[in-house]
């Protein structure tokens, strides 16, 4: 019974004291014994099937890594996210980006789908949840697929590299710049009318 708590603490170390409820399942601990964790104050519950350890302090990289650890280690950080990990400068936002396979499919509420002109939106308003943006190659934008020398660890989470980073803000900063509008005086002129 030590040794698999001892096995589970380890985990949660190198996760920031977040760990899952598969993961406490793979170690041996039920999921009756995770509510009795949970009830009893050994485990915080932060979200759905997620736990962290209550005495673990609270650090710069927190969001990121409850999210990494909810994706099931199948994500990789990208966008703002990959740029705040790098010290990038980056569109203003508190939202966590994701690349996930075509397959992934786990949910949360804070799930927000890919759109058009969410890198120049704002923080969430106070009391808000935080917002989480999943990419999957192949949809919107068509977003290429990860290779692995696109993917590094920076402060224990896996994240774009550098160059890929700046590769997918520059396309979806792109894909917000507006198509310029024609004026009066670009308007073509046939027999002294102009035409649109």
């Amino acid at each position: 019974m030590r040794a698999r708590r001892h096995r589970l603490l380890q985990l949660a170390a190198a996760q920031a004291g977040f760990f899952s409820s598969a993961q406490a399942l793979a170690f041996g601990y039920s999921h009756q014994g995770q509510k009795y964790h949970a009830d009893r104050g050994n485990w915080r519950r932060v979200g759905r099937g997620l736990f962290r350890l209550p005495e673990w302090p609270v650090g710069e990289h927190d969001d990121l890594h409850r999210w990494s650890v909810w994706s099931r280690g199948q994500g990789v950080l990208s966008h703002r996210s990959a740029a705040r990990l790098h010290g990038l400068p980056a569109p203003p936002g508190d939202v966590v980006e994701l690349i996930v396979p075509r397959s992934f499919r786990a949910v949360a509420p804070q799930v927000v789908a890919p759109q058009a002109g969410a890198l120049q939106a704002g923080a969430p308003q106070a009391g808000a949840l935080q917002r989480v943006r999943l990419h999957r190659p192949g949809a919107r934008g068509g977003l290429v697929e990860l290779s692995d020398d696109e993917i590094e660890v920076v402060a224990g989470l896996r994240v774009t590299t550098r160059a890929r980073t700046l590769r997918d803000l520059a396309a979806e900063l792109a894909d917000e710049v507006p198509e310029p509008r024609r004026t009066e005086l670009e308007a073509p002129e046939t027999d002294g009318w102009r035409q649109w």
